[in-house]
């Protein structure tokens, strides 16, 4: 087996193209779309998740790569991503992308300066044009299966009343009130006293 130097030709010489994973197409349903009212747009179902372990085992029969290798280099850039990041320096790892950072957290007008506890940097991930089509293009060969929306319970469409430990809600999907409470919110199954 031949293994190429590029990382994106790579994945032809070790039959990437060839390997059958996940469901035959890509599953989706549709909702109403909030930017353009009367269109909708397509929200696909999450499949099953390629596992990690799955990535070094195959990195292991596919390369000349063992699993302990593999499993170092993702700690190296786990570890290129957190000393970067923590000076406030994104990360450009070439054919996957950068990272992307940004700050969460409630901040009152006129503050000059933000508390520690405060504010949280969040990171996240700008795929790269490359793997974009790539995975699009990959993605069109599978095709697309349409399903039902999911019931995923009643979605809290208004807050109309606020409690000291419960909220007055109202659910979109059967026009109805209910009593959120804060025990139920967390997932405990007791009573507010």
């Amino acid at each position: 087996m031949r293994l190429a130097c590029s990382a994106y030709g790579i994945a032809a010489t070790i039959g990437w193209d060839r390997m059958e994973v996940g469901p035959v197409s890509i599953q989706y349903y549709l909702v109403p779309n909030p930017l353009t009212p009367g269109m909708l747009r397509a929200v696909p179902l999450p499949g099953d998740r390629a596992a990690f372990d799955a990535f070094l085992d195959h990195c292991k029969v596919a390369s000349t790569v063992g699993r302990a290798d593999a499993l170092a280099v993702v700690e190296m850039m786990a570890g290129w991503i957190e000393h970067h990041a923590g000076y406030g320096r994104e990360v450009d790892f070439g054919p996957l992308g950068q990272t992307r950072l940004g700050m969460s957290g409630i901040f009152e007008p006129g503050e000059e300066s933000i508390w520690p506890d405060e504010w949280r940097l969040t990171i996240g991930w700008r795929v790269s044009r490359r793997l974009q089509e790539r995975v699009d293009r990959r993605a069109k060969k599978a095709g697309l299966g349409r399903r039902p929306r999911p019931n995923r319970g009643p979605h809290v469409a208004a807050v109309t009343g606020v409690g000291r430990f419960t909220w007055n809600c109202w659910a979109r999907q059967t026009g109805k009130s209910f009593l959120l409470s804060v025990a139920s919110y967390w997932g405990e199954n007791r009573g507010c006293g």
